[in-house]
């Protein structure tokens, strides 16, 4: 049933995930403390933001992970749901925390699959916090280690991160042209539920003058 939730709540959340959020609700009251689950209710809570309903879950596997009683790449999966959930709470400084915390792990025990979340997470608060310039230079690190292997979940991840700057920086059609790359405009696009984040930004466009 978590799976098939999972599926639901992070395939395409647009369409499908608001008919299995009472199931969610169930099993973030039930989670328990196995970090397996801990991490997969996490995922399913991504995009129907519900993070923050599952907060102390998350947090209590991260306080496991640091005293070494979870598994490592558990302890990853926390801190990229516990930044995630941070930075969209407004918390940009403990967010780009526990995205350094997650590179140096990465960095540590060989997980490089899993920096470019961590690096996400950091150009998005350079991002809003108007710092165009490092935001820029994290989501070209993200391009480069995604586009050879074929990553396109990093590339459309960078791709949000730089409407974000580029909306920072009051440069609304670039910040347009990032989001329709995630989707096409007035719709979302299908199994990509970050275009979900990219909705904001198309309303942010000004409008064409009068001819």
């Amino acid at each position: 049933m978590l799976l098939w939730v999972i599926t639901q709540t992070f395939g395409d959340p647009a369409r499908t995930g608001a008919a299995v959020l009472p199931q969610l609700t169930e099993m973030i009251a039930t989670v328990g403390d196995d970090p397996t689950r801990v991490i997969r209710v996490g995922t399913a809570s991504v995009f129907v933001d519900r993070l923050g309903d599952f907060r102390w879950a998350t947090r209590r596997l991260v306080d496991q992970g640091r005293a070494g009683a979870a598994p490592v790449r558990r302890h990853l999966g926390a801190l990229m749901h516990l930044g995630l959930d941070y930075f969209h709470l407004g918390r940009w400084d403990d967010a780009a925390q526990l995205a350094a915390e997650g590179l140096t792990l990465c960095e540590d025990h060989d997980y490089r699959f899993y920096a470019w979340y961590f690096q996400y997470i950091q150009a998005a608060v350079a991002a809003a916090q108007g710092d165009a310039e490092t935001s820029a230079a994290l989501t070209e690190q993200i391009v480069r280690w995604a586009m050879p292997g074929g990553t396109y979940g990093a590339r459309s991840f960078a791709c949000h991160a730089r409407a974000l700057a580029a909306l920072g920086s009051g440069d609304f059609e670039t910040a347009y042209q990032h989001a329709c790359t995630l989707s096409p405009p007035r719709t979302v696009a299908p199994y990509v539920p970050i275009a979900m984040w990219g909705t904001m930004i198309w309303s942010r466009r000004p409008s064409a003058p009068a001819g």
